[in-house]
């Protein structure tokens, strides 16, 4: 996915083997552990199974936004969005020692924040890339 966001010369590891590392090095100076992805719901669910350390996983991807909070392994998984349509705001609140629970807001992009002006420009560029790299591919071949 970092190719279609037009990132390119970056270095990076499976996404699985940077997590597990940079978890086991900072694990023992942080109270929670929140990792932020844009993983499918499958793979952010077997992260909390694989790697234990992490507390939370938010994925942007395919998760909807939901208070009822599960835990795969030792981690809660929970979504902001769908395909990228939401902005999300969300409070993490926890409640017990091993209790989690989340409040979320949220605004369709489409509907409920059109004509917001940073969301406006953040959608047209978004949309500008992906009708140039559309070009860039068709030219190409």
């Amino acid at each position: 996915d970092l190719n279609r966001a037009g990132i390119e010369n970056l270095e990076f590891l499976d996404p699985e083997t940077a997590i597990k590392n940079i978890v086991a090095e900072i694990r023992s100076e942080c109270d929670i552990i929140i990792v932020l992805c844009d993983f499918p719901a499958r793979l952010a669910r077997q992260l909390g199974v694989k790697i234990t350390g992490i507390d939370v996983i938010i994925s942007s991807r395919d998760l909807f936004p939901k208070t009822q909070l599960n835990r795969s392994g030792s981690a809660y998984v929970l979504g902001v969005s769908r395909k990228g349509t939401r902005i999300t705001t969300l409070d993490l609140v926890l409640t017990a020692d091993d209790s989690l629970t989340c409040w979320f807001h949220s605004k369709l992009l489409d509907d409920d924040v059109k004509g917001h002006p940073t969301i406006d420009r953040i959608v047209k560029a978004y949309k500008d890339s992906r009708r140039s790299a559309a070009f860039d591919t068709l030219s190409s071949e």
